[in-house]
């Protein structure tokens, strides 16, 4: 039977201060002989528990497809229960763990799980080495204070240069292609009316530079393409509109309709703006496709 080093927690986001658990992880597990393990949890503990719970970083599927690109092969989801909250720390070990092959349990420094969040690390310990459990606390990430919680807040403000230095990457996030009003296509800047999933957070309402990808299976080249990104209430067209996100890819002509975008967040460029007229829109979005070609331009 295979035998696995394991830390469990909800990971969303998987930013650096989940990428420092994880590489200590990795090691521990090497050490130890035995295979790194991530247990996570495919609905929230939070809503559970009947408290608030904000819109994600992460789709279930990204955030698993994250901790594999970490180093970790078995990521194993769990579906949190009113059972399993009720569940102690040592029973969680018992009934939860040990038949996942776990013989060896890594905590982050200030992270507790079980009914009984308030034991002690010392208590922990006992009640892992009575199951033949060997416990580790990691080391605290020291590249600054990163949480979650802080950078939702970043992703919510659109300020995408803090995003990425929490996250160690751009946002990324991606919707379905929807028939929208059209009114792009009759002032010569057709968009991709993009359709997010509602428990993903989306940046602040502003103009945005961005990469998009399409997926080859959707029978376009999947190498990214250039695009200026519009999220918002589109204030110039729409008297009580809904949010949307609106994608004008650069040199790209096609159907897109119900295909997949893969948005990658690289700049916010503006707020968004009311324009008097149709004309006076158009020459914003001319100037804000140069400016984007000429962002792209220099990042390479």
């Amino acid at each position: 039977m295979t035998t696995y080093f394991a830390t469990i927690g909800f990971f969303d986001g998987v930013h650096l201060g989940h990428l420092c658990l994880i590489e200590q992880l990795r090691q521990a597990a090497a050490a130890a002989g035995m295979q790194p393990m991530v247990v996570t949890f495919e609905n929230h503990p939070r809503k559970v528990l009947g408290l608030d719970v904000q819109p994600l970083l992460t789709t279930l599927e990204e955030r698993v497809d994250l901790l594999r690109a970490a180093g970790v092969e078995r990521v194993e989801v769990l579906r949190f229960t009113p059972e399993m909250a009720r569940l102690t720390s040592s029973e969680f070990m018992r009934e939860v763990l040990l038949p996942l092959g776990v013989r060896g349990l890594q905590v982050g420094f200030n992270h507790r799980f079980g009914s009984d969040r308030d034991t002690t690390f010392d208590q922990l310990h006992r009640s892992a080495d009575a199951l033949g459990i060997r416990l580790l606390r990691a080391r605290a990430f020291q590249g600054g204070e990163i949480s979650s919680t802080r950078i939702r807040l970043a992703v919510g403000q659109g300020k995408m240069d803090e995003v990425v230095r929490m996250l160690g990457r751009p946002y990324t996030f991606s919707g379905i292609v929807a028939h929208g009003r059209r009114i792009g296509r009759t002032i010569g800047f057709p968009t991709a009316n993009v359709v997010t999933p509602t428990d993903k957070i989306l940046p602040a309402d502003g103009v945005y530079f961005a990469t998009v990808t399409l997926p080859s299976r959707n029978g376009f080249t999947d190498s990214p393409l250039a695009a200026v990104v519009n999220i918002g209430m589109r204030p110039t067209v729409e008297t009580f509109g809904q949010r949307t996100v609106e994608v004008h890819l650069l040199g790209f002509s096609g159907n897109l309709y119900d295909h997949t975008l893969v948005l990658t967040i690289d700049y916010r460029h503006r707020d968004e703006q009311q324009f008097s007229n149709l004309a006076a829109l158009k020459a914003q979005i001319e100037a804000d496709a140069a400016a984007c070609l000429e962002f792209y331009s220099t990042k390479r």
